[in-house]
């Protein structure tokens, strides 16, 4: 089956130029040809017409999960098939699951490949040492156990390691070189190793920006003091974003070429609870963690004053003082500036969102987390970039991320022009993914028919 698509405008993962048509051949890009000249007819081709064409996203920071209320009665991974349906429904067509049970991950690609679902890159378990905050996490206390885990995730067909917070230099340089002997990169989550030691052992991620600088860059803070995602926002705030010691960290990272992955949005999320609860794609999120049908409720004044309590105690958002929300915000615009400040200095980006944390939608958030990269200060064409090409090159495939001849042929197609305006990316005509049109009403229907049955 030929695919033939013409556009006003086309982003091929690196650059926008002007009219183009893409021709497609089974799962593949074969031809672009830029320009308003004479094109050869293609006999009983399929034809689309977009304003703006561009490479489907791809999310480089998720865990695909979610949970059903009460017992599963057969349909364990109903939410994950929800999750999934959300990506593709939005353009993401590539994600990145940075940490997840691998049964989990086996599924997901099983129902991707049959059901037109987005390709899954995958770490599977974590690599930490207790105290765990994940289940999924594997220990690592010494150097032999951490080359042993490694080597299993190898042969389990994950596609990379994901080294977790509590690792300390000693594993993690085990880990990388465990998994550098294996052909296969190392992300990381660091706090009891330093982002910049991480970035010198040779990670090939760095994973939230908020991690780049902690209490540690600043001494004589009491670290209590600055606990939890608010604590870290003020932070923040002592962060000078044209500092030396952010541009040191800059030049360092873009030497090695260490990524980052920002998940601007978490960070947000987490510090303002008002922020979680006013999500305006709430009703979708239901679907995947079935606790955010209560959010709605405390919308409005009288609503947060009678529901705070309860909410603070399973998702700890404190609210914060007139100054401390101050600090937070302060804080908050330093790391979208430091972001934009890492770009800038040749840093490798890589978008993502951390979805599913609270209010963290599954596919609308990555769209949401462009448009702070955005605000920070980047450049339009260079946050498309950061949820295509960038990604692709993170995962060290130059056939992914980009529209040109030879690709796989996944393509989001729409009716604005995002280099204009971010918020673009959501006027969505088509989606392609492996040369397929995907028939979004049909998507869109059995996510429904999933929310209303509950399965």
């Amino acid at each position: 089956m030929t695919l033939v698509i013409d556009c006003e405008r086309l982003f091929d993962g690196t650059r926008v130029t002007g009219p183009a048509r893409v021709t497609v051949e089974g799962d593949r890009v074969t031809a672009v040809v830029n320009g308003t000249g004479p094109r050869p007819a293609v006999d009983g081709a399929e034809r689309l017409r977009c304003r703006f064409a561009m490479p489907g996203l791809i999310d480089s920071h998720v865990h695909i999960a979610g949970y059903v209320e009460g017992s599963p009665a057969g349909v364990p991974f109903k939410p994950v098939k929800d999750f999934l349906r959300l990506l593709i429904l939005n353009g993401i067509t590539t994600v990145r699951d940075t940490g997840n049970a691998i049964e989990t991950i086996r599924y997901v690609r099983d129902w991707g490949d049959r059901f037109g679902g987005p390709r899954v890159f995958a770490a599977g378990p974590l690599l930490d040492i207790p105290p765990l905050v994940w289940p999924f996490s594997r220990i690592v206390r010494d150097p032999a156990v951490a080359r042993r885990e490694v080597e299993l995730l190898h042969l389990e067909g994950m596609d990379f390691v994901k080294s977790y917070r509590n690792v300390p230099p000693n594993i993690l340089g085990t880990i990388v070189d465990a998994a550098r002997e294996r052909g296969v990169d190392v992300a990381a989550d660091v706090r009891a190793t330093t982002a910049l030691e991480a970035s010198r052992l040779g990670v090939r991620s760095l994973e939230h920006a908020m991690n780049l600088f902690d209490e540690r860059s600043f001494p004589g803070l009491d670290p209590a003091a600055f606990s939890g995602p608010q604590g870290r926002a003020r932070l923040w705030a002592r962060v000078d974003p044209d500092s030396p010691e952010v541009a040191a960290l800059a030049s360092e990272l873009a030497g090695r070429g260490t990524f980052v992955c920002p998940t601007l949005l978490v960070t947000h999320r987490w510090c303002d609870m008002d922020a979680m609860v006013n999500e305006p794609y709430l009703d979708y999120m239901v679907a995947v963690m079935p606790y955010h049908q209560h959010f709605k409720r405390l919308r409005g004044s009288l609503g947060m004053a009678i529901g705070r309590k309860l909410f603070e105690r399973y998702i700890p958002v404190p609210k914060p003082s007139k100054a401390e929300k101050a600090e937070i915000d302060e804080g908050l615009r330093h790391l979208r500036a430091v972001v934009s400040r890492l770009h800038a200095a040749g840093v490798p980006l890589a978008a993502g969102t951390d979805a599913p944390n609270p209010s963290i939608v599954p596919g609308f958030s990555l769209h949401q987390e462009m448009a702070l990269l955005v605000q920070g200060g980047m450049p339009p064409e260079a946050v498309l970039a950061s949820a295509t090409s960038g990604p692709a090159d993170l995962l060290r495939r130059d056939d992914l991320g980009r529209v040109r001849a030879g690709a796989l042929a996944d393509l989001l197609l729409l009716d604005g022009d995002p280099t204009i305006d971010i918020a673009n990316t959501m006027e969505i005509h088509a989606v392609v993914k492996s040369g397929r049109v995907i028939d979004r009403e049909h998507v869109l229907a059995k996510f429904r028919e999933s929310l209303e049955n509950g399965r």
